[in-house]
């Protein structure tokens, strides 16, 4: 089923937004007892009266389960979502519909208000005003920013507004600050939580319960990566849309998760893609009339001085870690598997550099904890889900991107690799009470900012540049620029890697080849409307036939489709390539042409077998996938070294 656009929409919904719309619309009208659409619960008619069954776990009661508006929008990056949530938004207008809504379930004595409140990501602020403006007729939606100095602060202030948006952190400022703030005093029609997976993951955390603390009709989480970790990560989803009874974790542990563990995979893996389905919307690449997209994976060959070097760190780390898997030692095995670790970052950073990356003389002792922890910490995140030690929430990197310096406390890391999240580390400190990593005594223990040297990369002062000596450009680079060179003209291409130390010399083989490049740079200073010319000139501008781009930057949610090769120059950890954010960026609504992914990497490395680890995660299914153990706890230390062996056999 399709709807027409909403008459304040001046853009052309394309059918899958029409789809999504329709699927929101009838979400918003709640259960559907009578058994038309899909749903939870189901009602019917007996001689004992009216009984209400749910459909998944087949139970039956005798009254009605609360209502539940709103859903789940899962569709892929690059669907159009904002659009889509704005269109949803606009559809409020020109009836009392909101407003009927809103008194029919009122419990309490809160005022209603018609007005749909949007949280997204500090970075996202600007990018959804300019949405709403490109999108919405002229004076057809009246919107407010609830963030910096323009504030609400009374109800009158809300009087013919439509949409109020604001941030993450804002909100949860408020309720620290105030509780009774006029956000968490007045039932809005509706709450749309961007990127929600990203900050309502850990139910106990401050984020999560201001964000709950949210009063309204009907209540939308808009995702837009796969859930890679555990059942939980949907627990704090269905406690937010308030779809019951799963907005109770228990429940969900009840109704799904304990027939996995107790080998009813089929059934458990019915009952998770039902339950999707009833308040969920999501479509992948297929469901929509995008250009074609394909990958590469195109190896390269080291040079016989980089395949010297390269072999020489690698047998280094295996003898470390041979020598720490025949002495067991739980602190000497720490210490062997954090060294071990800096020296594959070593080994990744050299598959990109080649001759022109210097190894350390000498390593930084895993006794100089604080130093060390942020590295080994980030590194980890990319190895595998991290598992608070006190709580048991499960940290993994995509939660860096919310940019939050509201957070009390950065999470406490210690030598043996335990880890407490914010919220744990915010309560020991405020009783004084140490981390517990289970040893006498205790570990040594680090804070590990989030965000923070996110890939193991230290600041760089300057840009690297590569002296004129007979050391020849890196394998890679070299093959890269090759590969550009024999492109069209008008094709653009995009370079990604983690570290910027990498795009520096890819900069400088492009020029070398007579190739004009332009790096967008991460830094602080840069502003957005910098930003926003560095984009405009490498759209528009022939001469510009590559941009440079580290990693992090999908957190913008930029426009790249003026582009249609991407580069990656190392593979990833944790990401499966077709649904990697950076890709999204240039496979996009907007793309006219065809895309092609080419992903470097380096024969016979750690590189190529990081790849088949990739190819192995795409073929386990999604719902399998939520429901197997991989909570990333990290107590099996002689199981961590041989993970680190297997990397480098």
């Amino acid at each position: 089923m399709t709807l027409p656009r909403p008459i304040l929409i001046r853009t052309t919904l394309h059918k899958h937004q029409k789809q999504a719309l329709a699927f929101m619309l009838r979400r918003e009208t709640g259960w559907s007892f009578d058994g038309k659409e899909p749903d939870v619960w189901k009602a019917s008619n007996t001689d004992q009266g009216r009984i209400y069954t749910n459909r998944i776990s087949h139970t039956h009661y005798t009254e009605a389960p609360p209502q539940f508006y709103g859903g789940i929008l899962a569709d892929s990056v690059g669907f159009g979502k904002t659009l889509t949530m704005i269109a949803l938004a606009a559809s409020d207008l020109g009836t009392n519909q909101a407003m009927n809504d809103c008194i029919a379930t009122g419990g309490d004595s809160k005022p209603c208000v018609k007005a749909t409140l949007i949280v997204v990501p500090q970075p996202l602020l600007v990018s959804w005003e300019e949405q709403l403006l490109e999108h919405v007729i002229d004076g057809g939606l009246r919107f407010y920013t609830h963030h910096g100095k323009t504030r609400i602060n009374e109800l009158s202030d809300l009087d013919a507004i439509n949409i109020v948006l604001t941030t993450y952190p804002t909100i949860k400022g408020d309720w620290v600050a105030t509780p009774n703030h006029i956000i968490f005093s007045i039932r809005w029609k509706r709450v749309i939580l961007d990127d929600a997976h990203l900050v309502i993951r850990n139910l106990k955390s401050t984020m999560a319960r201001s964000i709950f603390s949210l009063d309204s009709v009907s209540r939308w989480a808009v995702i837009g990566t796969p859930i890679q970790n555990r059942l939980t990560d949907l627990a704090g989803l269905f406690k937010f849309i308030k779809v019951y009874p799963y907005d109770d974790p228990k429940y969900l542990e009840g109704d799904i998760t304990h027939l996995f563990r107790s080998g009813e995979e089929e059934e458990a893996v019915k009952r998770l893609e039902y339950l999707s389905s009833c308040v969920m919307v999501r479509r992948g690449q297929l469901a929509i009339d995008h250009p074609s997209r394909s990958t590469i994976d195109c190896p390269v060959e080291f040079s016989k001085a980089e395949k010297r070097v390269y072999e020489t760190m690698r047998q280094h780390t295996l003898a470390n870690l041979d020598d720490a898997l025949l002495h067991e030692s739980d602190l000497s095995t720490s210490d062997v598997y954090v060294t071990s670790l800096q020296q594959i970052v070593s080994m990744r950073r050299m598959c990109n550099l080649g001759l022109h990356y210097n190894t350390p003389s000498n390593w930084v002792s895993a006794s100089d904890w604080k130093i060390v922890a942020q590295e080994i910490f980030n590194f980890q995140c990319k190895l595998q889900p991290l598992a608070c030690s006190q709580c048991s929430f499960t940290y993994d990197l995509s939660g860096t991107i919310i940019n939050d310096p509201n957070i009390q406390f950065p999470p406490f890391f210690s030598r043996c690799l335990k880890y407490a999240c914010s919220h744990c580390s915010f309560e020991l400190n405020k009783s004084g009470v140490q981390m517990i990593c289970g040893h006498t005594p205790p570990c040594p223990t680090a804070s590990v900012p989030f965000g923070l040297s996110l890939f193991g990369q230290r600041p760089s002062h300057g840009s690297y540049q590569i002296e004129k000596t007979s050391i020849p450009f890196p394998s890679k680079v070299k093959v890269l620029v090759a590969d550009v060179k024999t492109l069209p003209l008008d094709v653009k291409c995009i370079v990604f890697s983690n570290w910027d130390q990498s795009l520096n010399i890819v900069k400088d083989g492009l020029a070398q080849a007579g190739i004009c490049s332009i790096h967008l740079d991460r830094a602080s200073t840069m502003s957005l409307s910098q930003r926003q010319h560095i984009l405009a000139q490498f759209k528009s501008d022939p001469s510009i036939r590559v941009m440079l781009l580290n990693m992090s930057f999908y957190t913008s949610r930029l426009n790249l489709t003026a582009a249609s090769r991407v580069y990656i120059m190392e593979p990833h950890w944790q990401d499966r390539l077709p649904n990697l954010p950076t890709l999204a960026l240039i496979h996009h609504i907007g793309q006219t042409r065809n895309v092609t992914t080419v992903r470097l990497y380096v024969r016979d490395t750690l590189e190529e077998r990081l790849l088949k680890i990739d190819h192995q995660k795409q073929k386990v299914n999604s719902a399998k996938w939520l429901l197997s153990a991989h909570d990333g706890r990290l107590d099996d230390k002689v199981g961590n070294l041989q993970t680190l062996r297997s990397l480098l056999s």
